[in-house]
């Protein structure tokens, strides 16, 4: 007999299926509306029932539900979702009542559990519910989006799970007040793709209207995120989504007064794309409503949607600090986030450079967290992940993450002619694209590094200049700018920071270092205020130190080709490491490809929405002759076709660039013959061997004679 998970109904015709549930109950008391399972509910019992044949043991029901509303019910206004033996009254039920409030949980004989559960009903977090059994427990659970579920009750499995003759239904009844009805979905049917917009920005995704799957039109959706090239060295880029709704119902029109999201289509409503497989949730976009324009013409009556992620929040705000000192990358990123008021989650690298100091002075957040990335050096980048996550990866996460140090995939393409040896890995579909790489060559880098030395005493670092008359009871601020940034900013003292006649003056700083603070001054009674100054410590520039790497056989072969960007918090170590880092990568064409791999089945499935920035794949395309490991730096969903009636397309484009191979055989090794002092290299400097670079604590390369020094 077929297992219960197997009943399975998204309700999309409108029309009942009798031969999934020909055992229904009363007639006109339910129908398939709207693409849901509709039952009337009344004081009548409204049911749809399978077949009597299925076994629960080692399976589940799940679906969607939509309760009844109170409306003057006396105690019952529910919805059920129940697990039936040849036996009636011995069953597994959830029940959501609206007349209470809240929702039960039983395995009844005799329509009775004395264990049964209750818990008050949250219309979000227990929107979809499931009863499961294996291994001789039965659970109920609750999810907000079918695929991540919460276990609510388990009991051990009454003996009749195992039976043969098991029957599913979906029930409604009320025992008084205003007919309405209650709604069922998507019975033991995963959700699979989710486009939805938090039209309310109340952060639930789950309000009328807000899931705008079945309107997306067939010209799909493209996400991209990652760099702004496929190249270590271009930094992090907005991420985006683009999409186009069907509007023939003038649904997402605002100027019309009935449409019911009119007051609400607003700018930088929240977006989230998801899709569900196997019990998992992928998260493929997360941001805001970017830009939102209509079509009303009468072949196209449409809306266009462009959302950006996170990263976005930092563009044209500028940010004010106060001075960091000795931090590393990672800290002053963290910074960055607290200061633009970041709440979503934080993945940060804790940065191999270390800046003598580092602040913001209204400055553009985006700008500094860009500068900021390019002091931490290649392949160092700043990006914001499909669910929402800033993350920040260091110049060395490539030899420390395990994604990058091997390679996570291999996708291959043979040859062209019919009897080219065949090719072991992952298939990929045109176009494959292949940069050669010389347009990048960097043989040249010169850095001039900008060194700070504190003052030995305290000094004038701003004036006012001119009386200031304050009324009693007024709050003013002003803003002192220093020519140099400072720290420990003394409060201005009276007879010492200023003059002050008539009233009394409550004088505060709103911070102490930085390279501007806020004075506020609080009268009590009329004061006029003369002389005003602040003292601090001042970090003059004391110095300019050059720094410069050049590779001259590159210089000679392709002409001298220079690093245009400075880095401008690091240290001169530091400085010397990024120079080194970009004169080995790039001083010899390093190529760079794109890659389209399509959703063909399930293994490709996993591909697609898993292979994120960084990750270290090998691919092989016979036909060029290239067998290489490459770096994943830009990723780009397309989605076409979401009509339910037909499979969607999902396919992803990674932008990736060749991996760099370490330029010497003999590095330096301690206690090792021939890689001694006189012998070995500093591990090639730049370029890092992931299997043989020195990291603390690792049990194999922390040895000494075992690790080498990277840079």
């Amino acid at each position: 007999m077929p297992l219960l998970h197997t009943l399975r109904d998204d309700f999309g015709d409108n029309t009942v299926d009798t031969a999934l549930w020909p055992d229904s109950y009363d007639p006109g008391g339910y129908t398939e509306t709207g693409g849901r399972a509709r039952l009337t509910c009344n004081t009548a019992y409204n049911g749809y029932a399978s077949a009597a044949t299925y076994t629960l043991a080692e399976s589940y029901l799940f679906c969607r539900v939509y309760p009844p509303a109170d409306d003057g019910a006396a105690s019952e206004a529910w919805a059920q979702v129940l697990i039936t033996s040849s036996t009636p009254g011995t069953d597994a039920v959830f029940e959501v009542n609206a007349a209470t409030g809240n929702i039960n949980m039983g395995a009844r004989t005799g329509y009775f559990d004395a264990g049964s559960v209750t818990i008050p009903y949250n219309g979000v977090d227990h929107a979809w519910l499931r009863i499961r059994e294996t291994a001789g427990v039965l659970y109920w659970e609750t999810s907000r989006n079918g695929a991540a579920w919460t276990v609510r009750r388990s009991a051990t499995s009454p003996a009749w799970v195992g039976d043969t003759d098991i029957q599913a239904q979906l029930l409604a009844h009320r025992d008084a007040g205003t007919v309405d009805f209650a709604e069922f979905d998507s019975v033991n049917i995963e959700p699979g793709y989710e486009m939805a917009i938090d039209w309310q920005n109340d952060g639930s995704f789950t309000n009328p209207y807000d899931n705008v799957t079945d309107d997306v039109l067939d010209r799909g959706v493209t996400v991209t995120y990652g760099r702004e090239q496929g190249r270590q060295l271009s930094p992090g880029a907005v991420g985006s989504a683009g999409m186009v709704l069907c509007n023939a119902s003038r649904l997402y029109s605002p100027e019309r007064a009935d449409s019911p999201l009119a007051d609400d289509i607003g700018p930088a409503r929240p977006v989230r794309f998801q899709v569900a497989h196997d019990g998992t949730i992928y998260p493929i976009f997360t941001g805001r409503i970017d830009d939102f324009n209509l079509r009303a013409d009468y072949a196209d009556r449409s809306a266009t949607i462009t959302a950006l992620d996170g990263l976005s929040l930092l563009q044209g705000l500028d940010i004010t600090t106060e001075i960091l000192t000795a931090p590393r990358t990672g800290q002053i990123i963290d910074r960055i986030l607290t200061a633009v008021g970041w709440t979503a989650p934080r993945d940060l690298d804790p940065g191999a450079t270390h800046a003598r100091y580092w602040w913001a002075d209204s400055e553009d957040a985006f700008d500094a967290l860009q500068a900021v990335v390019r002091s931490e050096g290649p392949p160092a980048i700043a990006y914001v992940a499909p669910d929402g996550t800033f993350v920040f990866r260091d110049r060395h996460h490539r030899l420390l993450d395990a994604v990058s140090r091997t390679s996570q995939a291999t996708f291959a393409q043979p040859e062209f002619d019919c009897d080219g040896p065949p090719v072991t890995g992952f298939g990929y579909t045109a176009p494959f694209e292949y940069e050669h790489g010389w347009r990048d060559i960097i043989n040249s880098v010169n850095l001039d590094i900008a060194d700070r030395i504190a003052n030995s005493e305290p000094s004038v670092v701003w004036e006012y200049g001119s009386p200031l008359t304050i009324v009693s009871g007024e709050t003013i601020e002003l803003e002192a700018s220093a020519s140099d940034p400072f720290t420990a900013a003394i409060t201005p003292v009276a007879g010492t920071d200023y003059t002050v006649s008539g009233g009394t003056l409550s004088v505060s700083l709103t911070r102490t270092s930085g390279q501007s603070t806020g004075v506020r001054l609080t009268a009590i009674g009329a004061v006029t205020v003369g002389g005003l100054q602040l003292r601090a410590t001042s970090l003059p520039q004391s110095s300019v130190t050059k720094v410069t790497q050049t590779d001259p056989s590159s210089v000679s072969a392709h002409g001298e080709r220079t690093y245009q960007q400075q880095v401008p918090w690091v240290n001169s170590a530091d400085a010397l490491a990024v120079a080194q880092l970009v004169i080995a990568h790039y001083a010899t064409r390093r190529p760079t490809v794109k890659l389209r791999v399509a959703s063909c089945d399930d293994d490709h499935f996993e591909q697609v929405v898993t292979r994120t920035i960084s990750d270290r794949i090998t691919i092989v395309n016979a036909e060029l002759g290239l067998d290489a490991g490459f770096f994943v730096e830009t990723v780009t969903h397309t989605v076409d076709r979401m009509n339910p009636e037909r499979p969607p397309v999902h396919a992803v484009v990674l932008g990736c660039e060749r991996v760099l191979q370490a330029a010497t055989t003999t590095p330096f090794t301690f206690d090792l013959a021939a890689h001694g002092f006189d012998d070995g290299y500093f591990g090639g400097i730049g370029v890092d061997d992931p299997d043989t670079v020195f990291i603390f604590d690792d049990p194999v390369q922390g040895q000494f004679g075992t690790g080498v020094f990277g840079t």
